[in-house]
Parts: structure tokens; C-alpha cells; sequence
């Protein structure tokens, strides 16, 4: 790919100093044309030599199909004045539809070749681009994606590529083609006629106006709506916060929420669609004024020349005296066809002299001289085989005014539309500018630090000691100052801690010596070198991470191991090494464990890996690595007590696996007891330090040693860190000897480490592997494809009209205003014809009234056209958008009614729904008003035409009848060609958007392990699929409007052939020749309008099927939070919201299930033999038979490594899921996929069976609600809340009696008193008093009292703008604030640090104490500590056949057992009992 060095300098010189990455939308606008962008001929910078010839013949294509629209309108002016002509008109007429079907063929041929070409070349060139953009991405230091957003980057990558790919293909193309086309429609207009082009160009200007309206209109209406955007953030954070939005019972306010911003989305997209219905209505109206005026005064040309004709070359005496001796047979041919073809009047007086003036007596007899005079004069006389030719007379003939008329008028509108391809033009310079910034910007550090070209000195991992030294760093990240003269030493081979409050720099060591960031001044050394000299993918590969919430790419577990390998592909890694590095990082028996083993995919959104067996694959990937140095960025932080165990014990086995360099950064301060020497990190501001790790100035070393020698120091900073972690040091026991060398026995995990270094050396024989592993895997690819891509059944069209209902009368108007919209354009073929008519009589007198007569009339239809087209489009806007915001309230209503277990499907991610709520609601309009619309007005519109072609000529008419179909295709496809945007970034090249975010996001994990490469080879290998369907999306696009572009005037060729032998042959006058053709030509173009405007029919009831099937999903479990008037989606004002139910004639009004009254209710919570499997993954037990009790008042606590169950009791105790054996899933999902299969059968053959049946929507195929119809309960146990089997409960009122705080709280946009009184279900709205007293509960109203605006401030997005702690404290609040009598806390505190813990824990043991005894509790704890007190303990044990519970007892009582509870207490004790 050749890069112009003039282009590269242009770029340079236009660059800013700070890379611009993104910004909103409406500052975007604001400023664009201040914005700044690149030359012109830098959009070609990354055109290589193929690219740049295909561009150049594809722009001279398009030069030579613009120029050919002037000839087709010369060769149109020749055919009407062959077809006029009073002589042989068959043989006139031939060669000008010779002449016009060449010219149509070039035409065809020379757009689809033109449009076809550039845009292929568009289409390679901004792969290209997005290439070179990417690599640099790759390239780039951590700091820049820190200022950067990972969603604007992968944007950059789709929307701004493809502006610069709009700007380069097709609207470039039409750039080159209007210019072409309007110069030589202009240059054609003043060569025959420089006057009436001058009067045509008058009014150019409103024509362009009235296109660049119209353009400007679709583009906003294509453009995001505002409003909407509003609305569509409440959905994508309810649905992506669906659990908890169910516990809570929070359906009703989020949907609140989400209804009060669609009114004013309603309005502003019913403003744009009046504002392109008028626009429209303008382009047509103004089109219809200059003819008007341009046919008005073309009619003055043709009259005014033939009476200066007359005057100048008068006739010669006797020329109609048919006994006149010289002229006698002149004047006999010329009475016989001198007559107004209108009124079959003969010619009298001048008007007959005029005529017989231009007559081509030659036609008739060729011994006729001609008289030449008049119209007929031609300098030096005539030669009797020569013939007459209008355009050489000294009279305007009626053809060369038409042709002068479409070439100066065409060359306008093309002028006006090329205005919508500069700004295309324009945007894509200002998107190329911002993707040269990126791709031009070097990262910071100078050349060492782009590893695109990496220099410095080559290490190799084996010469690498491990060495670490920080001299006199300072750093800061943008405004907060991390470390003020840091001096560190690290020995090679040791285990250094780091430790210190949240912010005191403990991470951004390590991100320094991996050079994310350089120092602001000092400099950090390895084995002595500046680390700035050494290369920066060998300095990479020495080190490996494993941080504390590790992230894994979208990709397969072998795959994410195999990213560990330095200087490896992944795919070259051998199994065996990934196995080995598997089990050393205790993960191997868990990957085994699933259906897909190694190839199981992980990542993304839809992971179901818990923290626990995400950390281990880290750990895995770091093991395969064997690095020199090792980086544990507080890595068992989030983990629970088990598999912390777990975690713990591979990352002791790498650290003493093998000889190298450990950095420990722990939150949990008894990890790193048996470290070589523990640095404490802060500020020497005591107070600054412990607010957050820093001062004004930054962090320095405050201490350093082991831990007993730090233990010793009276008043040391960390003796007050091990206080505030709850640690009383202590006896060394296994917990606290983590760290050590282990000297003797190696574990199991450490022999894993030997084996995993035998199995790199090439000695160990790798695992065998499943040999049916690839086939399971595509059966179940194409088990997902084949659900995927079902759609639901057909809608009857009633029920889409029911929601217009309410506006009957609107659109009884709407039609009476579509019919008369659909007269318009025939009606303007009988003007036009009337006007042609004119144009060739001889009678100039006449000529001048009709004139005037019609011209008013073109006026008075013009004004009818604009005003027609915008009332019709305004009133079915109403119609469709309330329709629209009707589907959007009962389709977002429908999808909170949901269960967990619908969520849980891959195919109804977040993005999925919002798109449905956003997008199909919005297309299946098209179904009902706007198709009315559109219907009517075709109706009108050929019915119109018809009448009035077979009026004129029932032969003619029912020959162009049949080929009207092919110029309604060409009208539609120039009007959807014009009204259509720019090009829509398509959902292939979304995928590949989407893996740029994902990298962007894990920008650290890439680098750590020197992935660029594999992450850009990723990219580039998921371009290949959008590169080739753009490339055929453009060859079709072109084909296609070349195909329509021809066949257009390839209609009209044989129009006047056929009209020109009618009229030869006696069976038609030139009159209804002209009213039948254009009759029909006007009545196809307003059906090809009507159509191109109408939508797409087959999408609308593709749209409708997935809406109605998600309104009418009736899920498993359904607490049914809305009321439903009639039939789900009905659409009266129902589907109000359904209340809990307090009383049991309530509860069984409402018909979900029972309530256990408030003054019996006691709280007792009991697990029979429960067995669950998730859906999703139904080959693996969750639970085997799981039996527990907690009675009334008691706090239960559940521990156990993860996936053992836990978090899994405390849904099933909330309904979001049933207890389900295996076996009963498995039966249920192949009955679903069956009756998919079975419906997806019947409805491809209803078609044959029934062609002519109206399409109804038959019942939705859902699971019905258990226990009822599917056996799944029988023998899965019971959940039971009092003694009863909370499936019979009511799941509304079932919830109001839990009280949830998770691990990962979510809160939704809004005020802190808003989130927290989300949490009163009962009774009025929780007032601010009872707000603040939750808040004091749970230690979180000092904290929201010193925010600016206390109570009113707001949260953001998920809880954005507060800290962890505090939202973990606001959703305690929450938790509490309706007082429910069951209390779950899902670890609560297990990723906060010391300090945040503290106060949170402070809060949860409020909530334990004495004072609220009498509420039943239910804790899953990672520290083992926070549950001492609890009065049960239950662990629970996963053996791969299901979870259950292997002891239960007091924690006494469990110390006392000495079984698995003393084991666990052994392997993590963090209190020192």
C-alpha cells in the first residue's frame, strides 16, 4: 500500500497537538464546520495502487454517465418532434429511439461501472484505514486510552470509518456525476436555446433549495433522537439490572422512568417526519412551479419565433392556393394535414401559412421543392433528400424546448443534490482528520515505547535477574499526584509486599515497571538498566500479572491461556502446555468439568465463570508464561474463603515454582506475612495517607522489613494498617506463612509447576483430547444458529391496526388526503400533454392563451403537490409515532414481566432488547398508517392514470400497462436513492467494532502479555466477512440504479416507437398519444414515489412478529408486576400496575399465588432436597439435593468455594429461578426446540396451503408457568417460606419480604433518596426521614450528607459517581428501608478495601445485632470472620454432581467437629482465632 508523501505532509500539517477521540454528538454538530480536517486528497491516503486505478476508472464512469444525461434529453426532444411531425412519422422517429436506446445503454452501464468501481475502491480503502488505525491503537501508551473512552475508539473504527467510507463511494461518485451531469445539461440548454435556459435557471435555485430540504430532512430523521436517548438509558440500565429490578419489585418505576421521556421522543420524531413530509412535498411543488413557468415561457419562444419566421422568410404567393400553377400541389398536401390534432380543426389565415411553411414536402413526393419559408427556411434552400430538422430552423420547435427545459432543470437538481455529497464529503475529512491523529500520534516515551518497532537492548527472559530498583521517581496521573521521590529496591528472587491505603501508588508500581506510564522525572531500573533501554516487548515478556479482577478476553479458555505464551501465537501453543498450565494453576479440574472443556468460550457479557475460575485461568496464563518477575495485583481480594484457598496456593506454587522476583500487592494483609520485606507505601502526612495514599506531593516508602519487625515498631503505619484490617497478628500458621520459600514438600501445585515447565520443554506428552470435542461444538453452533434465527409467527394486521385505533378519524383524513395526493401527478399529465399539444400547433394566438391557461393550472398543482404531500406524510407521522410509543410501553413492560431465565439466554443480551424497544417498534409503522398511505395514494394515482390513458387510447394504454411495473421500479429506486443517507455501519463490521472496544477495555492485559499482534490479527481476520458484503452491497447498489437508469429510458424508446406507429398507422393522434404516455409516465413516477416512501412491508411484519411474540411471552415464573385489560398487548389503557397483594382476597383476585398474612408470618426458610441446574448449561449440577433450615429470627451463614451453590439458594429462595432436576431441563429445552422447529415448519407451509388466508398471529410457543403444565418440580425439591412452597406464593409479594444487598450492588440513575426509597414496597412513598434513619442504619448518612446536594445528589449510571463502599452502604439502606422480614446479604463486602469494609461491615453487624433479631438472615461470606457469631453455619460442597451440604452447626460446634469448617479455618484464618 503506496502512502503519497505530499498526502503525509498534508496530514502533518493539519494535526493538533492534542488527539481528539471523541465527543457528543451535539457538540460534534456545533462545531463541524470549525472543525478541522484533512486535504482533500488525504481521504486517498491509504488507497494502495489498485485501490487508486479502481477509483479512477470508476470516477470517469461516473463523468460519462453524468454527461449522458443531456444526450438522452437531446434524444428526447428528437422523438417528440419525430412523433409531431405531419409527415412520415415512423420513419422520423426510428433513428431518435436508435439514438436513445444507445444512449440509455451507455447510461446504464456507465453508472453501474462508475458507482460499482468507486465504491469497491471506498470500501478497500477504509479497511485499509481501519487497519493502520487499529495497529496504532495497539501501539499506543496506556495513558492515551485512559483519556479515552473504549466505545469511542471502537467507534472510530465503525461510524468514523465509515463517514470517510461514506464521503469516498457512492456519495462521491454522485458528486462527480451531478457535476457532470448539470454542467452538460446547462451547456445543452444555452446551445439550443440561451434564453428559455436563463429563465430556467431563475429558478434553480428554489429546486436546489427544495432537494437540499429534503436531504437535509431524511438526514435528521435518520439521525438519533435526543428524547429517545433518554428513554433508552433507562431500559439498557433496567435490563441490564433485571435481577435486581425483580427483587425489588421495581418493574412499576422503571417503567415509570422509561414512559416519561417517550412523549417527548413522540413529538420530536413527529416533528422530523412533518418536516420531510413538507420537504418532500416542496421538491415536487417547486419541480412543478418552474414548469410552470419554464413551459410558459417556452410556449412564448415557440410562438414569438414562428411569427418573427413568418415576417422574416414570408411565404411565397399561391404557397396554400390549390389551383395555383406552381403551388397548386403543395397547397393540396398541406390541406390535407395542416389541423389542430386537438380539435381536428383545420388551420385558416396565417396559421395555415405557417404551417405549410413547415412542412416537409419531401416526405410526401419527392419531385416537392421546398417553399423555405417560415419555420422551414434553411439557408441556401433544402436538398431534396436532405429533409427538415427542427433543431436547424429558425424556430423553436416544442421538442427543443422540452430538451432545453429537462437539461437546465435536471443540471439544477443535480447542483442541489450534489450539495448533500459535499457535506458527505466534508464529514469524511473531518472523521479522516481525527483517524490520522490517532494513526500520526507516537506514544509517549519516544521510540522505545512503540512496540510497533520496538528498539533497545534484546533481552532474553532467562538473563533476566529480577533486579528492581526505583530512584527518586515522581508521578502523577493528570491531576493527582501518585509518588513524590519514590526509592524502592527490590532483590532479585525475593517476595516483596506492597501495602497501603486505596491511591497511595501500590498498582502503579507495577503498571511503571511495565512501562504503562513513564516517570515524570527519576528513572526505574531492572538489573541495573533503565528500563527505558531495554525493549519494550522483551521487557513485557519477562513479566507476568495477575491482577484482582482479571479480565479475559471473548475467546476460548484455551485460547485465554495460551495469550500467556511470550512471543507465541496462541494457536501455536500446544494443548499440553495449556493443560499443564491449567492444573498449576488449580483450574484444570473445573475447565474439565464443562461440556466443552477447553474450547468452552469465555469473556464478554455472557461469561458464567465465577470470580474464583476466572482468577485461576489468570493465574494459568501467567503460569505458562514462567516469568522472571511476578506481579499479584491484589489477586484473592474478591475471592471466597475455598477459593481463596485455591488461588492462593497456585500463586504460591509459581512464586516458589520457580527462582524469580515476586510484587505482592494485597488488600488482605495476612497474605503477605512470610514476604521478604513488606513496604508500606503513603504519604508522610499521617492524616493524607490514610484518607487515600496521598498527599498534595505524592507516596514515598514510610516503612519497610518483615512483618514482625514492622509488627515491633510502636506506632508504626503498619501495625495501624494490620489493626484497621481486623488482624491481631499472631501465631504463623499456614495462613501466615503464605509467602514463605514452603522449603520442603511441594505441593500438588507445585509439582504442577514442574510438570508445566517438563511439558515446555517438549518432555510431558500432552492430555489427550476429546475426539468428538469439534463435533459437539458444531452441533451446538448450529442447535443456536437454528433458534437464533427463527422468527416468530405472523401478526395479524388487526391487531398492529388496534393500536391506531384511537386515531380512527386522523386516519380517515390522512386517506381522503392520500387519494387526492395520488391524482396529483397524473393530473400533471394532462396539463403536460395539453402544454406538449400547444407546443406544436400553428395557431401562435392560441398558443399564448393555452399558455397562460395552463401555466396557472401547473401553479394551482404545484401548491396542491406541496401541500398535499405534507399533510398526508404529517398525519400519518401522528398516526405511526403513537403507535410507535404504544408498542414501546407494552413491549418494555413485557420484557420486565420476564424471568431470570430469559435474561440468561445469550439471545436476549441487553443490547438485543434495547434494540427491539428502539428499533422494531419504530419499523412496524410502516405496517399500518404509513402503508395506508402510501397504498391509497398509488391507488389514486393509477386508477387516475389508467382512466385517463384509456381514455385517450385503450390500445396504447394497456401496451404501456404492461411495462408501467418497470418504470415505477426506476422512479422508486432514484427516490430511494436521493432519500437515502449515508450507508449504516453493518452488523459484520459491528463485531469487528466491538472486539476493538473489548481490547481497548483490556488495553493493560494486551500489553502485560505483549498481544498487539494477536489482538490486530483478531481484527483483521473479522474485517473479512464485512469487506466482502460491502463490496457486494455496493455492486448491487450500483447495478442496480444503472439497471433503473436504463430501463427508464428504455420505457420511454419504446413509448414513442410504439405511439410513433400507432399514428402512422391512422389509430391515434398526436394529441392522445400524448395524454396516454404521459398519463401513464406521471402515474408510474407518483407510484414509484408512493413506494419508495411507504417502507419496507416485509420488514414491518418481520419487526411485529418479534415484538407481539415478545408482548405475548408468558414466562415460567411470572410475577406479573402489570395488569393486562384484555389479551396481552391489547391495547386499551391497561396493563396498569398490579399492586402486591396484602390480604388473601387480594391474592387470590390476582390469581398468582397465595401471601402468608403479616401477623402469621414468622420467617422460616427451609430447603428440602433441592436440585437446580441453570439453564443455559443443563449438563452441570448446580445442586444435589441442598437441605437446610433457618428459622425465625436466625442468622444463617452459607460458606463454600465457588460454585458450590451459594449465591444459587439465595435466588431460588426469591423465584428468579424454580428448582429443576437435570434431566426435566434437558426434556423441557428439546420440547422448546421442537415446537420452534415445528412452528418455523408450518408457517414456510402455510404459504402453499393457504395463499390467500390473512396471516395470524398464532399462540407464542413459551414455557408455561411451573408447576402446572411441565413437570420440571417433580423430584427437585421445595423452596418453602413458613411451610410453603414458595411456588405457590405470590412471587410480587414474596419478594416485598426479602431485603437483598449483593456483591456487586447496582443502583440505578437517579437521586440517593430515590435508590434507597426504591427499596419501600408497602405503603406510601418512603418520606426523607425514612430515607435518612436507613441511611444512619447503614453508616452512609455522614457520607451523603457531605455531598453537594445530600439526598438530591445524583448516583449516575450504575451508580458511576459514588465510590464502592458507598454504594455497597446506599444499597444496605436500600435493603432495609421497607423492613423485610428475610435479609440476604450475597457478600457484601468482599471486594472493598480495609477502610470501605470497616464502615460497611459496621453497618451489616448493625443489622445483626440484637436489635434486629427478629429478621431472618441469610449470609454467604468469603472472610470467615464476619460469620463467627452467626447461629448456623452451613457449608456447601460442589463434587461435580451438585452442591449440598456437608456440615452445619454453630461455629463452635464446628470448631468442635474438626471437620471441613476447621479445615477452611486453617487454610484462611483472618481473625488469629
Amino acid at each position: 500500500m503506496s502512502v503519497d508523501p505530499k498526502d503525509s505532509a498534508a496530514v502533518s500539517s493539519t494535526m493538533v497537538g492534542v488527539v481528539d477521540v471523541g465527543s457528543s454528538e451535539k457538540d460534534e454538530k456545533s462545531s463541524e464546520a470549525d472543525s478541522p480536517m484533512v486535504p482533500f486528497s488525504c481521504l486517498f491516503r491509504f488507497y494502495g495502487p489498485t485501490e487508486r486505478l479502481m477509483l479512477a476508472f470508476g470516477l470517469s464512469c461516473c463523468a460519462v454517465g453524468g454527461a449522458a444525461f443531456p444526450c438522452i434529453n437531446i434524444a428526447f426532444g428528437e422523438l417528440l418532434d419525430s412523433t409531431a411531425s405531419l409527415a412520415n412519422v415512423e420513419e422520423t422517429t426510428r433513428n431518435a429511439v436508435f439514438f436513445m436506446i444507445g444512449v440509455a445503454c451507455v447510461l446504464g452501464a456507465s453508472l453501474f461501472l462508475g458507482f460499482g468501481f468507486t465504491s469497491w475502491a471506498a470500501v478497500r480503502g477504509a479497511n485499509n484505514t481501519r487497519r493502520e488505525y487499529v495497529k496504532a491503537l495497539m501501539a499506543q501508551d496506556v495513558r492515551f486510552f485512559d483519556d479515552a473512552k473504549a466505545g469511542e475508539l471502537a467507534a472510530a473504527t465503525s461510524e468514523r470509518c465509515q463517514e470517510l467510507q461514506n464521503g469516498t463511494a457512492k456519495k462521491l461518485g454522485e458528486f462527480v456525476q451531478a457535476v457532470f451531469t448539470g454542467v452538460g445539461g446547462i451547456a445543452v440548454g444555452f446551445y439550443f436555446s440561451w434564453k428559455l435556459s436563463l429563465v430556467i435557471l431563475a429558478g434553480v435555485p428554489l429546486l436546489g433549495l427544495a432537494t437540499w430540504g429534503l436531504i437535509k430532512a431524511t438526514t435528521l430523521l435518520q439521525q438519533a433522537n435526543p428524547a429517545y436517548e433518554k428513554a433508552g438509558a433507562v431500559a439498557t440500565e433496567s435490563v441490564g439490572a433485571a435481577r435486581v429490578v425483580a427483587a425489588l419489585n421495581a418493574q412499576a418505576d422503571a417503567a415509570s422512568r422509561y414512559e416519561s421521556h417517550l412523549g417527548d421522543a413522540e413529538k420530536h420524531a413527529t416533528k422530523n417526519q412533518w418536516r420531510i413530509a413538507f420537504a418532500s412535498g416542496g421538491l415536487f411543488g417547486s419541480m412543478f412551479f418552474m414548469y410552470a413557468f419554464g413551459l410558459w415561457f417556452g410556449a412564448y419562444l415557440i410562438a414569438s419565433s414562428t411569427d418573427d419566421a413568418m415576417k422574416k422568410y414570408p411565404p411565397p404567393t399561391g404557397l396554400i392556393d390549390p389551383f395555383d400553377p406552381t403551388w397548386g400541389a403543395h397547397a393540396n398536401k398541406s390541406a390535407a394535414v395542416c389541423f389542430d390534432s386537438k380539435t381536428g380543426r383545420f388551420y385558416e389565415g396565417d396559421a395555415m401559412l405557417a404551417c405549410a411553411c413547415s412542412l416537409d414536402y419531401a416526405m410526401f413526393d419527392s419531385e416537392l421543392q421546398s417553399p423555405n419559408c417560415g419555420c422551414g427556411y434553411r439557408v441556401g434552400g433544402l436538398a431534396a433528400d436532405s429533409g427538415l430538422n427542427a433543431g436547424s430552423g429558425p424556430c423553436t420547435s416544442g421538442g427543443t424546448v422540452i430538451m432545453v427545459f429537462f437539461s437546465v432543470l435536471f443540471g439544477g437538481f443535480m447542483f442541489g443534490a450534489a450539495g448533500a455529497s459535499i457535506e458527505s464529503i466534508v464529514k469524511a475529512r473531518i472523521a479522516a482528520h481525527k483517524l490520522h491523529a490517532v494513526i500520526d500520534r507516537a506514544p509517549v516515551g519516544g521510540e522505545g515505547a512503540d512496540a510497533r518497532k520496538p528498539v533497545g537492548l534484546d533481552l532474553r527472559p532467562h538473563d533476566v535477574r529480577g533486579d528492581i530498583e526505583f530512584k527518586d521517581v515522581r508521578f502523577a496521573y493528570v491531576e493527582r499526584p501518585v509518588f513524590a521521590r519514590l526509592n524502592l529496591k527490590i532483590p532479585a528472587g525475593a517476595t516483596v509486599a506492597l501495602v497501603g491505603e486505596s491511591g497511595c501508588g501500590k498498582s502503579t508500581v507495577g503498571r511503571l515497571l511495565e512501562r504503562f506510564y513513564d516517570p515524570m522525572s527519576g528513572s526505574v531500573l531492572l538489573d541495573g538498566r533503565d528500563i527505558s533501554s531495554i525493549r519494550i516487548d522483551a521487557l513485557r515478556a519477562a513479566i507476568g500479572v495477575v491482577s484482582q479482577e482479571p479480565l479475559l478476553f471473548q475467546d476460548t479458555i484455551r485460547a485465554n491461556i495460551a495469550a500467556g505464551a511470550a512471543g507465541k501465537d496462541a494457536a501455536s501453543v500446544p494443548l499440553g502446555d495449556v493443560v499443564a498450565a491449567a492444573r498449576a494453576g488449580m483450574a484444570h479440574d473445573f475447565i474439565a468439568s464443562f461440556p466443552d472443556g477447553y474450547d468452552t468460550v469465555v469473556g464478554g457479557k455472557n461469561s458464567k465463570l465465577s470470580g474464583g475460575q476466572k482468577q485461576r485461568i489468570a493465574i494459568a496464563r501467567a503460569a505458562l508464561r514462567n516469568p522472571a518477575i511476578l506481579i499479584l495485583d491484589e489477586a484473592t481480594s474478591a475471592l471466597d474463603t475455598e477459593n481463596e484457598r485455591l488461588v492462593q496456593d497456585a500463586l504460591d506454587a509459581l512464586v516458589a515454582g520457580a527462582k524469580r522476583t515476586t510484587i505482592v500487592i494485597a488488600h488482605r494483609l495476612t497474605t503477605v506475612r512470610g514476604a521478604d520485606k513488606i513496604v508500606v507505601l503513603g504519604s508522610v502526612d499521617a492524616a493524607g495517607g490514610m484518607a487515600g495514599g496521598g498527599s498534595a506531593e505524592g507516596s514515598v516508602v514510610l516503612e519497610e522489613g518483615t512483618h514482625d519487625a514492622l509488627m515491633a515498631r510502636p506506632g508504626g503505619r503498619y501495625r495501624a494498617l494490620v489493626g484497621l484490617g481486623g488482624s491481631k497478628g499472631g501465631s504463623k500458621n499456614a495462613s501466615s506463612a503464605r509467602l514463605s520459600k514452603l522449603g520442603g514438600s511441594r505441593s500438588a501445585s507445585a509439582v504442577d509447576v514442574a510438570a508445566l515447565q517438563q511439558a515446555i520443554a517438549g518432555v510431558t506428552d500432552a492430555e489427550p483430547v476429546d475426539p468428538d470435542a469439534k463435533k459437539k461444538n458444531a452441533k451446538k453452533a448450529d442447535a443456536e444458529a437454528f433458534l437464533t434465527n427463527q422468527s416468530g409467527p405472523k401478526v395479524n394486521a388487526k391487531r398492529i391496526w388496534a393500536y391506531s385505533e384511537p386515531e380512527t378519524r386522523l386516519l380517515i383524513v390522512g386517506g381522503l388526503v392520500a387519494l387526492a395526493n395520488g391524482c396529483v401527478f397524473p393530473s400533471i399529465a394532462l396539463v403536460f400533454a395539453e402544454m406538449l399539444s400547444l407546443f406544436y400547433s400553428q395557431d401562435t394566438d392560441d398558443i399564448m392563451a393555452g399558455a397562460v391557461t395552463f401555466g396557472s393550472i401547473f401553479i394551482g398543482v404545484a401548491a396542491a403537490s406541496w401541500t398535499l404531500s405534507g399533510l398526508q406524510g404529517g398525519l400519518f407521522a401522528i398516526v405511526g409515532e403513537r403507535l410507535t410509543t404504544r408498542l414501546r410501553v407494552h413491549l418494555f413492560r413485557s420484557i420486565l414481566r420476564q424471568d431470570q431465565t430469559f435474561f440468561d439466554d445469550p439471545a436476549n443480551s441487553v443490547g438485543a432488547l434495547t434494540a427491539n424497544l428502539r428499533t422494531d417498534t419504530s419499523v412496524v409503522r410502516a405496517a399500518t398508517g404509513q402503508s395506508l398511505g402510501s397504498a391509497v395514494q398509488t391507488f389514486g394515482s393509477l386508477v387516475f392514470g389508467l382512466s385517463v390513458a384509456m381514455a385517450a387510447s385503450w390500445k396504447y394504454g394497456l401496451v404501456l400497462l404492461a411495462a408501467v411495473p418497470i418504470l415505477s421500479i426506476g422512479e422508486m429506486i432514484n427516490m430511494e436513492n436521493l432519500a437515502s443517507g449515508d450507508a449504516a455501519v453493518s452488523e459484520a463490521m459491528g463485531k469487528s467494532a466491538a472486539h476493538v472496544g473489548e481490547t481497548a477495555a483490556m488495553i493493560r492485559e494486551v500489553k502485560a502479555f505483549g498481544l498487539e499482534n494477536t489482538m490486530f490479527a483478531a481484527y483483521d481476520a473479522l474485517l473479512s466477512a464485512p469487506r466482502r458484503e460491502e463490496r457486494n452491497k455496493a455492486l448491487r447498489g450500483a447495478a442496480a440504479f444503472g439497471l433503473a437508469q436504463s430501463m427508464t429510458m428504455l420505457f420511454y424508446a419504446f413509448a414513442f416507437w410504439y405511439g410513433a406507429e400507432l399514428i402512422s398507422q391512422g389509430e391515434i393522434d398526436f394529441y392522445d398519444f400524448m395524454k396516454a404516455l404521459w398519463a401513464l409516465g406521471f402515474c408510474a413516477a407518483g407510484a414509484g414515489q408512493a413506494a419508495a416512501f411507504a417502507g419496507d412491508a416485509a420488514a414491518a411484519q418481520t419487526a411485529a412478529s418479534r415484538v407481539f411474540s415478545m408482548i405475548d411471552r408468558v414466562p415460567a415464573i411470572d410475577a406479573q408486576p402489570f395488569l393486562d385489560g384484555k389479551l396481552p398487548g391489547s391495547v386499551d389503557k391497561g396493563m396498569e400496575v398490579r399492586p402486591v397483594p396484602t390480604s388473601e382476597a387480594e391474592a387470590k383476585a390476582a390469581g398468582k399465588g397465595r401471601i402468608i398474612p403479616n401477623d402469621r408470618l414468622v420467617g422460616k426458610v427451609t430447603f428440602d432436597d433441592v436440585k437446580f441446574s441453570y439453564p443455559q448449561r443443563p449438563e452441570s449440577a448446580v445442586l444435589n439435593g441442598l437441605s437446610f433450615a433457618v428459622e425465625p429470627g436466625t442468622t444463617v451463614a452459607l460458606i463454600g468455594q465457588s460454585g458450590s451453590g451459594k449465591s444459587t439458594a439465595v435466588q431460588l429462595l426469591e423465584r428468579f429461578y424454580d428448582p429443576v432436576t437435570p434431566e426435566a431441563l434437558k426434556a423441557r429445552i428439546d420440547a422448546e426446540r421442537d415446537a420452534k422447529k415445528e412452528n418455523a415448519e408450518n408457517a414456510a407451509a402455510a404459504p402453499s396451503k393457504k395463499k390467500n388466508a390473512e396471516p395470524v398471529l398464532a399462540s407464542v410457543s413459551v414455557v408455561p408457568s411451573a408447576p402446572d403444565a411441565v413437570p420440571d418440580s417433580a423430584g427437585a425439591g421445595v423452596v418453602a417460606l413458613d411451610g410453603v412452597d414458595v411456588r405457590a406464593l405470590d412471587p410480587l409479594w414474596l419478594r416485598s419480604c426479602i431485603g437483598l444487598v449483593e456483591q456487586e450492588p447496582t443502583l440505578f440513575s437517579g437521586t440517593v433518596h430515590d435508590n434507597i426509597a426504591a427499596g419501600k414496597v408497602f405503603g406510601a412513598p418512603a418520606t426523607r426521614a425514612e430515607v435518612i434513619e436507613a441511611a444512619r442504619i447503614a453508616n452512609a448518612h455522614e457520607f451523603v450528607s457531605r455531598m453537594d446536594k445530600g439526598y438530591d445528589s445524583e448516583v449516575g449510571v450504575g451508580g458511576g459517581l459514588v465510590s464502592g463502599g458507598q454504594k455497597q452502604r446506599i444499597a444496605i439502606a436500600r435493603a432495609i428501608i421497607g423492613n423485610p422480614k428475610i435479609l440476604l446479604l450475597d457478600e457484601a463486602t468482599s471486594a472493598l478495601d480495609n477502610e470501605s469494609e470497616k464502615l460497611v461491615q459496621s453497618a451489616l453487624d448493625g443489622l445483626l445485632g440484637e436489635s434486629f433479631r427478629k429478621r431472618t438472615t441469610i449470609v454467604i461470606a468469603h472472610r470467615l470472620s464476619t460469620i463467627r457469631n452467626a447461629d448456623k453455619i452451613c457449608i456447601l460442597e460442589n463434587d461435580g454432581a451438585g452442591a449440598r451440604v456437608v456440615e452445619e452447626g454453630t461455629h463452635d460446634e464446628l470448631m468442635r467437629a474438626g471437620g471441613r469448617y476447621v479445615a477452611l479455618r486453617a487454610a484462611y484464618d483472618d481473625d488469629g482465632a
